[in-house]
């Protein structure tokens, strides 16, 4: 059927070189030696792999569902960060950025891998969601957390001190854009879905540029404000949001 196949193994990413044998739709990773069966779309011409059936599935780390380690991780040391914000405690910086990885992890990634958690998408079948919690209610938990959080540090007259005004630009920018794609996803396919999709492209580019040279110019780095980084930061953390 296809004389020559050049496609990525989804579990290992290395690329399967193959020459596709007469009357077979079977190929081998030989990287991580996982193996496949092929669906061709027509339409198209695109190749899809199927994994084949193992003997013995692997189990899930500690037999939870699945994510389920990592979204208590993303709850515990965010509410590590909200009991010490409470307690008018200085949060440490790497305990920050660290958050805002796992955030950016949690509502990202995760999601974009929620396809491949079987070998076929089955619609029929409700998904175990990490830690047994209803869908969504981890990145709620997320959201509620910080914005309390927000509102102790307004009380406590420290909303304003640059370390908080670093994360809360970044996270901000992370759930607004997540949120907008949200809401506009049932507009996917609209000619305006599109031009906004291009503008906001265009809009990440130039954040990006102008956040280079704030940090690469001593003649700006040392006459603009601070806060206008942290601006443009935003608005990359947005663009990521927004894809996500």
């Amino acid at each position: 059927m296809f004389e020559k196949q050049l496609l990525n193994c989804p579990v290992c990413g290395h690329e399967i070189h193959e020459n596709k044998k007469e009357n077979t739709d079977i190929f081998t990773c030989k990287s991580c030696n996982t193996s496949y069966n092929t669906v061709e779309d027509k339409q198209s011409g695109k190749i899809g792999l199927i994994e084949k059936d193992t003997d013995k599935p692997m189990p899930e780390p500690l037999f939870l569902p699945k994510g389920s380690i990592r979204g208590g991780l993303t709850i515990t040391l965010s509410a590590i960060c909200w009991i010490m914000i409470w307690r008018n405690q200085y949060v440490p910086s790497y305990l920050l950025s660290l958050i805002l990885t796992i955030i950016g992890y949690y509502f990202g990634f995760r999601q974009k891998m929620a396809a491949a958690d079987s070998r076929i998408y089955d619609a029929s079948t409700t998904p175990v969601e990490p830690l047994f919690l209803p869908k969504g209610m981890i990145r709620t938990i997320l959201i509620t957390g910080f914005t309390v959080s927000a509102i102790v540090l307004s009380v406590q007259n420290r909303l304003t001190q640059f370390w908080v005004l670093e994360f809360y630009f970044i996270f901000l920018g992370l759930t607004i854009g997540h949120l907008i794609r949200k809401l506009t996803y049932s507009f996917k396919r609209s000619y305006t879905y599109e031009l906004y999709n291009h503008g906001k492209g265009m809009l990440v580019i130039m954040c990006a540029i102008a956040l280079i040279a704030t940090l690469l110019v001593p003649e700006i780095a040392d006459k603009i404000d601070p806060i206008i980084p942290l601006f443009l930061a935003s608005g990359i953390s947005f663009y990521f949001g927004s894809r996500t």
